[in-house]
């Protein structure tokens, strides 16, 4: 496996690979080609943007795209996005690119990463593998705004 910085000729790979991830099991989601470019376009414009893509001969296999953020002493990163194409979950894929991600931000002087997903799901379940906690100090809210 193969790890490139993502750059802008990469996204639609990214995008690909997200329509097929989140539009099957176990999230069922309905994404539209365009619309995730557009997601990660405004991801990629972000300042101090950071992604990863892993590719297994030629063949893109999963990313890991987010950006860093200034806090009061440190920096910290946020994960915005990551997937793993379905056929290779559970195989390392995602932890060597949760592996090479992490090595990358500690050379950019990256202390924390943070990230929302979804409770009770395999995906928090990795994360918690990675190392992740679940904050006992941060909650997400929401609020749908109605027309």
């Amino acid at each position: 496996m193969e790890f490139y910085p993502i750059e802008a000729a990469n996204l639609m790979d990214c995008a690909e690979l997200f329509v097929n991830v989140f539009n099957g099991p176990p999230w069922n989601e309905s994404w539209q080609q365009d619309a995730v470019m557009r997601r990660l376009e405004e991801c990629y414009r972000t300042p101090h943007f950071y992604g990863l893509l892993a590719k297994v001969e030629g063949r893109a296999v999963g990313f890991a795209l987010g950006y860093g953020e200034q806090w009061d002493q440190s920096q910290h990163f946020y994960l915005k996005e990551m997937c793993v194409a379905a056929d290779l979950q559970r195989s390392g894929v995602g932890t060597a690119l949760m592996e090479a991600l992490e090595q990358n931000l500690k050379g950019r002087g990256v202390e924390k990463i943070y990230l929302y997903t979804a409770r009770d799901t395999s995906s928090q379940n990795f994360y918690e593998k990675q190392g992740f906690y679940v904050s006992s100090k941060m909650i997400m809210m929401a609020k749908w705004l109605s027309s």
